[in-house]
Parts: structure tokens; sequence; C-alpha cells
């Protein structure tokens, strides 16, 4: 609470615990009605209360009807469906996570951070769906992507035999200086060796962090 006048009043971080408690016991409308108060106090929300927010409707299929309303508080629409994705994924909903993302990069949205494009592709990496992670590099902005992600792609398109996308991910790593990580290097390195590309392989085996 913060005084004003020698009177208390509430700040964001109060509205935080408020949202919370509301999204846990189920109800929405009085988690939304927050949004209101805030502006009738001339308080911006921050990140964490949207975050709560978002993720609290997910469970309930209601944060996709108030992403406009969420927006009009002041956050991007950028992080507001990036929140969305992220809260999709954690609880579960895979799936709906991901179309909500490529939709999002079909709209010309830019995931906000690194989280939800994180998330998204070491995901299908993991379903081995390899193919479908390296077709979002160029999508998303690559400073966003870590070096765990590139390393398990490369790792992923040499063990697939995908000849093209494995040069060119590795050209894009070498001109970013992004080192692979173990116990990727070996066999990325005698991969792009038996491709012929000698000069790429000991350039991406140089890299240090």
């Amino acid at each position: 609470m913060d005084k004003d006048g020698g009177q208390c009043k509430p700040n964001v971080v109060t509205y935080t615990i408020v949202v919370q408690n509301f999204v846990e016991k189920g109800q929405s409308i009085e988690a939304l009605s927050i949004l209101d108060q805030l502006k009738d106090f001339g308080c911006k929300p921050n990140r964490v209360l949207i975050c709560t927010l978002i993720q609290g409707l997910c469970k309930d299929d209601e944060a996709h009807k108030v992403i406009d309303r969420v927006a009009e508080s002041g956050i991007p629409y950028d992080t507001c469906y990036s929140f969305l994705v992220v809260s999709l994924f954690l609880i579960g909903k895979l799936k709906e996570a991901e179309m909500l993302f490529r939709r999002m990069l079909d709209a010309g949205l830019k995931p906000d951070g690194w989280t939800s494009s994180m998330i998204i592709i070491r995901w299908l990496c993991q379903q081995r769906r390899i193919l479908d992670g390296y077709q979002l590099i160029d999508p998303v902005e690559q400073s966003t992507i870590d070096s765990d992600i590139y390393s398990i792609l490369m790792a992923g398109l040499c063990e697939e035999n995908h000849i093209v996308e494995a040069i060119k991910l590795a050209s894009i790593m070498v001109g970013k200086g992004i080192q692979l990580k173990v116990p990727s290097v070996k066999n990325v390195i005698e991969y792009l060796r038996c491709c012929g590309k000698e000069n790429l392989a000991s350039s991406i085996g140089n890299i240090k962090s």
C-alpha cells in the first residue's frame, strides 16, 4: 500500500495479490474488474499482474476473450499474446499454445522477450519436430534464442540428415559466434565434414564462449 495525503492507497502489488486470489477461486469476472479499479486509481498494471490474470483466465478458457481489454490497460498486444502462449503451455494446452504462437507470427506480432519462443521451439525439438523448430528461426528474433536451442536444432538436423538446413544453421551460428554445446559438438563437426564443409566444421568447432 502507498500513502497519499496520509491515507493508504492500494498499489500494483496489492492489486496483483487480489487478482491472484480471484483467479485461484475461479472468479474471472471479479479478477477482470481489477483492471477498471487500476484505471480509476491511475495505477498502471505491471507485467506480473497481467501474467497472473492471463494465466488464471486460461484455466477457464476465458483468456482469449479479454486480450483487447488487457491491451487497453497499456500492455502491448505482443506482450499479452506472449503471456497467453506461455500460460497455455504451462497448463498443458500444448497444441493450442503452438497454434497461437504461429498465429502471432502470421499477424506480424513479435513474441515478447525470449520466453514464448524458447518454450515453443524447445518443445518442438523434444517432439522430434526438428524442421518445424528450425522453420521458426527466421520469423522469430534470432537474438531471443539461446545457444542451447541452437545446439539442439543443429544436432537434430544433422541426425535427420537435413543437409541444406544444417549448413544454413551452422553458418548462422558461425556468423553470430554461437558456441555449440556438448554433447553436440563432435557429431555436428563430423557431419559437416562428411558434407564437404571442412571450413564450416572447423569454424563452428573453434567458437568459444
